[in-house]
């Protein structure tokens, strides 16, 4: 049994992941509605701090 974390209209976020390799961190999202589930995600490079 899942545990739906937020509802989004008709939709539930089902699951989120912020993860980091060294390097880059990539954040992915699923939501499902009736069954229905649809994932994004998206990388981005690990800034520098510095000036």
């Amino acid at each position: 049994m899942k545990k739906m974390v937020m509802r989004m209209g008709d939709w539930f976020m089902a699951l989120y992941n912020l993860s980091h390799e060294k390097g880059q961190h990539w954040l992915t999202v699923s939501f499902e509605r009736d069954g229905e589930t649809c994932s994004s995600g998206t990388y981005y490079p690990e800034l520098a701090y510095h000036q």
